[in-house]
């Protein structure tokens, strides 16, 4: 139910059931949509609802829920719940579809199938999609530019990451004050993330050693088996601390002025000298800089 990218005209009836059950059907996606989670109604989430990154929570924003339980959108013709469920189901199977080992990498085509699962659901209740979408959109279009007090630290960013726009970037931009890891990362769909000729677990900026972590710049979960424009070979990268030719320009990284703790200076990959050289970013930086590769100390 989140506002990104919804109610175009095309949007209400271009996703069929098929394109939605193919994907949701294909290798370890289902697994993913069998395992439980918790439903978070105390805090903002500016896209109407969404997801933790580790998938555990299914968070609905405080005010829209408030709103919700109140029957303050009795003109669907639904009762509260039934609202909430669609909802539910409609974020659940968009985090599921972009994790999962399938061919959706990305947060708009995960969106649209998700959309059509929730609008599946009203029509078995008999509802009217077109009159549902309209009687609370204007309560989303609210929740989108409500100003952002209490956010969840762990929520997933994609739905404002990829494609975003000029308010989508402010939004952002307030989630890292507040402390949103995510919102500080990469896009997917900005990183050609996806199959390609290299893979993630060959990646320094890979998480872990299991099939699906985080990664250091990449948003949300990344597989194991995918691969991005940020990939860096762990050996070269070692040998890149005195080789230009493999380091990353300062535009790729959106290299400028750093914000308390985020400092080059406090940064892993930083050889924290008098004039500081990266492993990762050509020269010259600043003990002040800041990149989105940032990573603290260990």
């Amino acid at each position: 139910m989140s506002i990104g990218q919804r109610l175009e005209d095309e949007e209400l009836s271009d996703t069929s059931l098929y394109e939605l059950y193919s994907v949701l059907g294909e290798r370890d996606t289902p697994f993913l949509f069998d395992q439980s989670y918790k439903l978070d109604t105390a805090h903002d989430w500016p896209t109407g609802g969404g997801n933790t990154v580790d998938r555990r929570i299914i968070g609905i924003d405080r005010t829209l829920y408030s709103q919700v339980m109140d029957n303050e959108f009795k003109a669907t013709g639904l009762e509260p719940m039934h609202i909430i469920n669609g909802w539910i189901q409609h974020e659940h199977v968009e985090i599921c579809i972009v994790d999962g080992d399938n061919a959706v990498d990305t947060y708009q085509p995960g969106h649209r199938r998700a959309l059509a699962r929730e609008h599946e659901f009203y029509r078995f209740l008999g509802a009217d999609i077109p009159r549902i979408e309209k009687a609370y959109w204007p309560a989303l279009v609210a929740c989108y530019n409500r100003p952002i007090r209490k956010p969840h630290p762990a929520m997933w960013c994609g739905p404002l990451l990829d494609n975003a726009g000029e308010h989508d970037e402010e939004i952002l931009e307030h989630l890292q004050k507040l402390g949103v890891k995510d919102a500080f990362k990469r896009s997917k769909y900005d990183t050609h993330y996806g199959i390609g000729p290299a893979k993630c677990a060959d990646c320094m900026n890979y998480g872990g050693k299991t099939e699906m972590e985080p990664c250091r710049i990449v948003n949300g979960l990344v597989r194991n088996d995918r691969h991005c424009d940020f990939w860096q070979n762990r050996p070269v990268t070692a040998m890149a601390k005195d080789d230009d030719d493999e380091k990353l320009s300062h535009q790729s990284v959106s290299y400028g002025e750093g914000h308390a703790p985020e400092f080059c200076r406090t940064c892993k990959y930083s050889d924290h000298k008098e004039k500081p050289k990266c492993a990762l970013v050509m020269d010259p930086i600043e003990k002040n800089g800041w990149c989105r590769l940032w990573s603290p100390m260990e």
